[in-house]
């Protein structure tokens, strides 16, 4: 899986690439210290069900910096009002949560994680859920143990233009 990544344009919080196989930065995650990625289930999105925990991420820059990450945790959360933006959710516990206690949930954590967002589709609703993807950041270790494997580690790239 390698996807390049494009930025939401200014004063658009809600923007989500429409193009097959590219992924959106969410700008609101990056001021918590997450990098969320955004995708539609039926284009890139639909990639991101594939990844599993565990796996690994690299994060490649348009300048050649490279950060990698750990897969840590998929969550799902059922949408209340699957056609809005500020629905309700049920977590998998079926706690009711808010779309402001979400986003503090998922991305307002910071330490450089990263987020993979898409929606769950189901019974014909294309936004009937939404799924998590979070990846933490690995030590300088772990990327001396991935350059060795060269391979036989199934790693997920990513690629980001420099931020404005």
């Amino acid at each position: 899986l390698a996807l390049p990544i494009v930025q939401q344009p200014a004063g658009q919080p809600g923007f989500v690439s429409s193009q097959a196989s590219v992924t959106t930065q969410f700008a609101m995650a990056e001021k918590y210290g997450t990098t969320g990625l955004l995708a539609h289930n039926t284009l890139a999105g639909a990639e991101f069900s594939k990844l599993q925990t565990g796996q690994f991420a690299a994060l490649v820059f348009s300048n050649g910096e490279t950060r990698y990450y750990r897969i840590t945790a998929i969550d799902r959360y059922i949408a209340l009002e699957p056609g809005s933006a500020y629905s309700d959710f049920l977590d998998s516990d079926s706690n009711r949560v808010t779309a402001a206690e979400l986003f503090q949930r998922v991305y307002q954590n910071g330490n450089d994680r990263l987020v993979l967002q898409t929606c769950i589709a189901n019974d014909g609703i294309a936004s009937w859920g939404r799924l998590f993807i979070t990846a933490e950041p690995v030590t300088e270790q772990v990327v001396a143990a991935l350059s060795q494997a060269a391979g036989a580690v199934q790693m997920t790239s990513l690629s980001m233009p420099l931020a404005k």
